[in-house]
């Protein structure tokens, strides 16, 4: 749970342009996520994640996203 208040605080911080979030670090599984899901800037080679990358990293198409319980 603590890593998900982590990632919260660091992806806000990073959205805002702020460099508070700095001194988080991010799990291995969620840097993998990332890392998988990122794709690089042609110009400055940064990795980020558009919208559709984003929607694909939380919610992956392969899922079972339906629920036994009633």
């Amino acid at each position: 749970m603590a890593d998900l208040i982590k990632a919260k605080v660091v992806v806000k911080e990073t959205l805002l342009g702020s460099d508070q979030g700095e001194d988080f670090q991010l799990s291995a599984q969620s840097r993998a996520t990332f890392e998988k899901n990122a794709k690089a800037d042609a110009t400055t080679g940064e990795t980020y994640m558009g919208e559709q990358e984003f929607i694909n990293a939380i919610a992956p198409a392969d899922e079972d996203y339906v629920s036994d319980s009633p």
